[in-house]
């Protein structure tokens, strides 16, 4: 009997043993690379228009790739054009650690920088999935905010700024900019304004950190490069025309006293452009696209220059509201309410393209665009049903299971 009990004691410690072991396999910190095994996929030119459905939101880079963020992974697929998503051109993924944000910065070489909740900043390099270098930093965030689709953490990734080859990162007591390349510390600050102070932060096209402290009403500018402060006045700051979510952003609106201005931020000092201060305008780099989506006037779309003369006026087709989109030297982009994409000339206002971007099987309903992205070719468009808050269920927030509509916006 004595011995009965000897080796059940014995097969009870290996069996603990054994489980003690996968148990530590399969929680035990861990990352995994997972590099691209083929070529770059090519660029296409698809005509205008709806091309497909997606889960996730992407970034798109140099129209060959598309880069996504779940919980704990990141991802790339391609072409870009392709109407779902795909198996992986590569991967990378963490344990137990979570995505907080992920930006393309471009150096020598275009790196998908990733940060992670235990402060790890993490870059890719975009054209083969090995990782470029680590770098540990701040926490940004204490978890994934992505929801469903990842939109927030890929576009507006929070206290993650991109800056040309730099990017910068906002933690709680510091601000920190980065060289995109190598990783390297470029200059960290005490941060400028308590958490509860913040407003809406923001990189320039000039490579500028905006911070609007709301407390003391000043905006406080960083240069990205050497870190050197410069203040000005305003109660509020709205980024404009940015390359993608709040980073690289090319003009701000201020409100100061009640007065709204709006400012260029393409040098190394705001310049004042007058006609940026009307609601939803843009700045293409020449001129102000001015929305009048209002149903109860006369709705349409105008193109003004530093002096307010208007040099054309666009109408829709369909009934008001429309959304301006995006503006550029090369197009303006504006979704109608019948889901039509009109892109215009901003020399001219004449039509350059005009397509549909409904897609054939999908409910036959409207819905909302919570966010928009577009980059080269590509036009990508968050939707949500209407009326439904973002603090309800993803189920009734999301339209349909494929929230995400990819389209191609013509060049």
């Amino acid at each position: 009997m004595r011995w009965r009990w000897v080796g059940l004691a014995t097969a009870t410690a290996v069996l603990l043993g054994a489980t003690g072991v996968i148990a530590w396999r399969v929680l035990r910190p861990a990352e995994v690379v997972t590099p691209a095994t083929a070529s770059l996929p090519d660029v296409t030119h698809p005509t205008p228009g709806a091309l497909g459905v997606l889960v996730s939101a992407p970034l798109i880079i140099d129209d060959r790739i598309r880069v996504f963020a779940k919980k704990r992974e990141v991802w790339a697929d391609g072409p870009a054009s392709y109407h779902y998503e795909r198996s992986a051109y590569w991967a990378y993924r963490r344990w137990p650690a979570q995505v907080t944000g992920v930006l393309v910065a471009k150096a020598d070489r275009v790196l998908v920088v990733t940060a992670w909740t235990d402060g790890m900043l993490v870059a890719i390099d975009s054209g083969t999935g090995e990782v470029a270098w680590r770098v540990q930093g701040d926490p940004l965030a204490p978890e994934f905010t992505g929801r469903r689709t990842g939109s927030q953490t890929v576009y507006t990734p929070p206290g993650l700024y991109s800056a040309g080859s730099s990017f910068v990162t906002v933690g709680e007591s510091s601000v920190t900019a980065y060289d995109g390349g190598t990783g390297n510390t470029l200059w960290t600050v005490p941060a400028p304004a308590d958490v509860d102070c913040r407003g809406t932060t923001f990189t320039t096209a000039a490579q500028q950190l905006v911070m609007p402290d709301t407390c003391s009403k000043t905006l406080v500018r960083l240069d990205v490069l050497s870190g050197q402060k410069v203040n000005s006045a305003g109660d509020g700051v709205e980024p404009v025309s940015c390359r993608v979510g709040h980073s690289e952003c090319a003009a701000m609106r201020v409100t100061n006293g009640g007065t709204v201005t709006g400012w260029v931020l393409t040098g190394p000092r705001p310049v004042p452009l007058a006609p940026l201060a009307a609601p939803g305008s843009l700045y293409n780099g020449q001129g102000v696209v001015i929305p009048s989506p209002d149903p109860s006037s006369s709705s349409s779309l105008s193109m003004v220059d530093a002096a307010g003369d208007v040099l054309w006026t666009w109408r829709p087709a369909a009934p008001a509201p429309f959304k301006l989109l995006f503006a550029d030297t090369s197009r303006v982009l504006v979704l109608e309410s019948d889901s039509t994409m009109v892109s215009l000339d901003p020399a001219t206002g004449r039509f350059k393209t005009y397509a549909s971007v409904l897609m054939k099987h999908e409910p036959e309903r409207e819905y909302d665009v919570s966010t928009w992205y577009v980059s080269g070719n590509y036009l990508i468009l968050e939707r949500t049903n209407p009326g439904v808050p973002p603090t309800a269920s993803d189920d009734a927030y999301y339209f349909t299971n494929r929230p995400i509509l990819l389209a191609s916006a013509g060049l």
